[in-house]
């Protein structure tokens, strides 16, 4: 490895860790000083979410709704030039807030990096999704 780049990796992992605890304290606003101006989210069963404020707001909604406790592992981390990308797994329990219900998931996610004007790894595009099956409908 190019050891000129092990502060950019070791920086964007800070953030991966940054991002895990903001999610499990269920702070979108910790998330989103991660998040670059334009940032897009790509997330599972839901349309496109364009822009800071959009992608600010709709991690806001999703975890005022759900109780979360996620855990990423990252397999690869890329730089080059001012872009950058983590791809890695998830573990999680989700469920409704204020009920006792939690379902475990894994899945696996893509984070792209851009650099910002003060030279801060920023997340450009958030991607994951389940690795889970979808269960048999047996009807």
């Amino acid at each position: 490895m190019n050891t000129a780049l092990t502060p950019h990796i070791e920086r964007i992992s800070r953030i991966r860790q940054e991002t895990e605890d903001a999610e499990n304290r269920g702070s979108a606003e910790e998330m989103s000083k991660h998040f670059a101006s334009d940032i897009i989210i790509l997330g599972p069963n839901m349309p496109a979410v364009s822009g800071f404020d959009d992608a600010t707001d709709a991690m806001r909604g999703f975890l005022e709704t759900f109780d979360l406790k996620i855990n990423y592992s990252s397999e690869e981390t890329q730089i080059l030039d001012g872009w950058a990308f983590d791809r890695g797994t998830y573990q999680q329990m989700i469920g409704p807030r204020n009920t006792n219900y939690r379902s475990s998931e894994t899945g696996k996610y893509i984070w792209i990096y851009s650099l910002d004007a003060e030279l801060n790894w920023k997340q450009a595009r958030i991607m994951w999704n389940s690795s889970d099956k979808i269960p048999a409908n047996d009807t």
